[in-house]
């Protein structure tokens, strides 16, 4: 039964629990079997459930957009980052993203000396806090 449900939805468009309700009695299902086929129904990844006005309603899910379509321009305008790349593209040629592809304790020690303050200082939690009462 909750196969003809999905059918339905799926070709219908917007389906109402009343339609569903109203459809079962007519054919003279009882409704905790409508509602057990309704569990199966909620679970399949092309129906959604919305409540609309106090009305439950399903609909089908929409049509998942490819990952990579609203990357195209990114993709096409922009040299990807590798270490290789990095320095010697000539969009690149004047900055310096070596910090991207540094270890941890590299990385701390890289920050600590573009801040001008030794390393400890920025693995402190307590800096900058008054530890005055």
């Amino acid at each position: 039964m909750h196969e003809l449900i999905i059918t339905r939805i799926l070709n219908r468009g917007v389906v109402t629990l009343s339609e569903l309700e109203d459809r079962a009695s007519q054919r003279g299902l009882s409704l905790s079997d409508l509602y057990a086929a309704l569990d199966r129904v909620s679970r399949d990844k092309r129906i959604t459930r919305s409540v609309n006005r106090g009305e439950v309603v399903f609909k089908p899910a929409p049509v998942p957009k490819a990952p990579t379509e609203h990357l195209k321009w990114v993709r096409d305008n922009y040299v990807r980052m590798t270490p290789e790349t990095s320095a010697d593209h000539p969009a690149f040629a004047d900055l310096d993203y070596s910090f991207l592809f540094l270890k941890p304790d590299e990385l701390l020690e890289y920050k600590a000396e573009a801040k001008g303050m030794p390393v400890h200082v920025l693995q402190s939690k307590q800096y900058g806090k008054n530890t005055r009462g």
